[in-house]
C-alpha cells in the first residue's frame, strides 16, 4: 500500500492540481476582465488627453496653413460664440477646420488605435512593449496631449497673451499727456485719410504682380513717408488704428481685461452704452479744437459701430456724417458695411471745398471701407487683375488719388496737411494677403503700413521706422504746435532723431518688450482716462 501510495501519490497530486487550476483559471480570467475603478479612469483621461492632444496639433497645422502665426486676441475674434464674425463665421473656414483640424486627427488616431487592438493585442509580442503597454499608453497620451497643448498655443500667440496679463508693465509707463507749449500764427488745414486693411506691399509687383497702389505712389510722389510704419503690436483692427494714431494708445476698456477686446463684439464693443469715450484722454481732435478748428469726419459706415462716433463726438468733432446721414440724404450706393467709397469721396469734395472757403481752419478725418471683407462688387472698379480683392484695392487708391488731385487742382493742398494712412493691416484670412501666412506673427505685426504726409512747408521726417501711436505728436508738431518734449500719448514725434528723445520712451523698447507692453491690461492708467 505504501508502494501504492507512493506511486499514486504523484499522480493524484496531478489530477488534483490540474483540477484546481481549471477551477482557478475562469477566477483568474474573470477577474483579469474587471479593471478596477481606477484603471477605468486612467484608461478614460488618457483617450481624452489623447483626442484633445491630436486636434490642438491639427489646429495649429491648421491655422499655420490657413492664416499664418496669429495672436490669441484674433483666435479668440473668431470663435463662434464669443462675438467673431469674422474666418469662424465663414461656412468655408468652418467646413475646413472641421475636416482639417478635426476629422483628419481623429481618423489618424483612431487608425492608430485599431492597429493596436487588432495586432498587438491579440498577439502581444513577448518584449518591452507588451510588458509594459499601459505605461507606453499613458504616456502617449500625454505627449499628445503636451505636443497639441505647446503647438497650438504658440500657433495662436498664447505665451504672449498670458505675459500681458501677468505683466507688471502698464501703459502708464510711457504715457505722457500732452502739453502744447505754443499754436501756430498762420494755422494748416489738415486732412487726414485712413485706408482700409492698407498694406504698403500692394504695392509690389513681386507679391501682387503689379503695383495696385499705382495712382495713390504718382498723386504722392513728393511727399515724405515712413518706410516702417507699423500697427501697434495688438490686435489690429479700425479702432485701434484711429485711437492709437489719434490719442497716442490703443484703446481698452476701463478694466483693461485683453480678453474682453476680440473684435468685432468686443474691440468694436468698447464704449458701447455709454455716452463719452476715453474723456480722461487729450487726444487730436482735442488739441485742434482749443486751438480753433472745425473738425469734420465722413465714414461710410454708421457712426455707432464700434462707438466710433461717440469718440470723435468726445474729441473734439463738430460734425459726424456716416451711413445714416448718407441714406437721408438720398444715396443709394451701399455695401452691407456702408456708403462706397466712389460716393463718399464725392461728397468729400463738396465737404472739402466749403470748409476751405471758410475762414476757421479746419479738419477733415474720412475711411474707405470698399475692401473690408466681404468685400462688394458695385460695378465701377474694372477687372483687371482676375480678384476682386486686387480689383477693389486698384480702384480704391484710384479714387482717393482722384480726391488729392481735385484738392492740389483746387488750391487746397497750398495751406493744408495731408496725413494717408492704413488703419490697420491686411488680414491673412484675405486672398490678397497670401504672401503673409507663411511669415511668423511677430513678422507679420513689423509689416509696414501704406502712408504718405504733405505739407507745403514740407515733412522731413528724422527716423524711419515707429509705430502708429508717433502719428500724434508727429501730426501736431507738423502743423506747427509746440509739444513739450514733442511727446503725446505714447508717441515720440518723428521729426525728431532718436538721438535727442529723453526719458524712458517705447522707442528703447525691442518688439517683444512693446508687444508686451501693448497687451498689458494696464488698468491705473485706463480706469483714470474713462472716469
Amino acid at each position: 500500500m505504501g508502494a501504492a501510495d507512493e506511486s499514486e501519490t504523484p499522480s493524484s497530486r496531478t489530477d488534483l492540481g490540474g483540477e484546481a487550476s481549471r477551477e482557478q483559471a475562469p477566477t483568474a480570467a474573470k477577474h483579469e476582465a474587471k479593471p478596477s475603478t481606477l484603471h477605468r479612469a486612467g484608461t478614460w483621461l488618457g483617450w481624452i488627453a489623447a483626442i484633445l492632444g491630436v486636434i490642438l496639433c491639427g489646429s495649429s497645422i491648421w491655422v499655420l496653413n490657413t492664416f499664418g502665426q496669429i495672436s490669441f486676441q484674433q483666435m479668440i475674434a473668431n470663435i463662434p460664440g464669443l462675438g467673431g464674425e469674422g474666418a469662424g463665421a465663414d461656412p468655408a473656414f468652418t467646413r475646413s477646420f472641421i475636416i482639417e483640424a478635426v476629422a483628419i486627427p481623429l481618423a489618424l488616431l483612431t487608425g492608430a488605435a485599431l492597429i493596436y487592438y487588432t495586432w498587438v493585442r491579440r498577439n502581444p509580442p513577448k518584449n518591452f512593449v507588451a510588458r509594459h503597454s499601459r505605461f507606453l499608453a499613458g504616456t502617449t497620451s500625454l505627449v499628445l496631449f503636451a505636443t497639441g497643448t505647446f503647438s497650438a498655443s504658440s500657433a495662436m500667440g498664447l505665451p504672449s497673451y498670458i505675459r500681458g496679463i501677468v505683466t507688471n508693465t502698464s501703459i502708464s509707463d510711457y504715457y505722457k499727456e500732452p502739453v502744447i507749449t505754443s499754436t501756430p500764427d498762420d494755422p494748416k488745414n489738415l486732412v487726414l485719410i485712413y485706408l482700409e486693411s492698407m498694406d504698403d506691399d500692394f504695392g509690389s509687383a513681386e507679391y501682387m504682380g503689379e503695383d495696385l497702389l499705382a495712382s495713390l505712389h504718382e498723386s504722392t510722389s513728393n511727399w515724405d513717408s515712413l518706410p516702417n510704419l507699423t500697427m501697434s503690436p495688438y490686435y489690429g483692427y479700425t479702432m485701434g488704428g484711429v485711437v492709437t494714431s489719434q490719442c497716442g494708445i490703443p484703446p481698452k476698456p476701463a478694466e483693461g481685461m485683453v480678453m474682453t477686446e476680440a473684435a468685432p463684439q468686443a474691440n468694436n464693443g468698447i464704449g458701447d452704452g455709454l455716452t463719452t469715450y476715453m474723456p480722461g484722454a487729450t487726444c487730436l481732435g482735442d488739441v485742434l479744437k482749443e486751438a480753433g478748428y472745425t473738425n469734420v469726419y465722413m465714414g461710410g459706415a454708421p457712426e455707432s459701430f464700434a462707438s466710433k462716433g461717440t469718440f470723435l463726438n468726445t474729441h473734439g468733432f463738430d460734425t459726424v456724417l456716416g451711413y445714416d446721414h448718407w441714406k437721408s440724404i438720398g444715396e443709394t450706393q451701399f455695401s452691407g458695411w456702408g456708403l462706397s467709397d466712389q460716393r463718399l469721396f464725392e461728397n468729400a469734395k463738396e465737404e472739402v471745398r466749403s470748409l476751405h472757403d471758410s475762414a476757421s481752419p479746419f479738419t477733415l478725418s474720412m475711411i474707405t471701407l470698399d475692401n473690408h471683407a466681404p468685400i462688394e462688387d458695385f460695378g465701377y472698379c474694372p477687372d483687371t487683375t482676375g480678384s476682386l480683392e486686387k480689383n477693389t484695392v486698384k480702384c480704391q487708391s484710384q479714387i482717393v488719388a482722384d480726391f488729392i488731385d481735385y484738392m492740389d487742382e483746387e488750391g487746397i493742398l497750398d495751406d493744408t496737411m495731408v496725413v494717408v494712412m492704413a488703419d490697420h493691416q491686411a488680414f491673412t484670412t484675405a486672398e490678397i494677403a497670401e504672401y503673409k501666412r507663411s511669415l511668423s506673427w511677430t513678422a507679420q505685426q513689423q509689416l509696414p503700413l501704406f502712408n504718405a504726409m504733405w505739407s507745403s512747408d514740407g515733412i522731413e521726417l528724422a527716423r524711419t521706422e515707429g509705430t502708429q501711436a508717433h502719428l500724434y505728436p508727429t501730426i501736431l508738431e507738423a502743423l506747427g504746435f509746440g509739444v513739450e518734449d514733442h511727446r503725446a500719448g505714447m508717441g515720440v514725434s518723428l521729426l525728431i532723431p532718436e538721438s535727442e528723445v529723453s526719458g524712458p520712451t517705447i522707442l528703447n523698447l525691442s518688439f517683444d518688450d512693446l508687444a508686451n507692453l501693448y497687451n498689458s491690461s494696464s488698468t491705473d492708467l485706463y480706469k483714470e482716462l474713462w472716469e
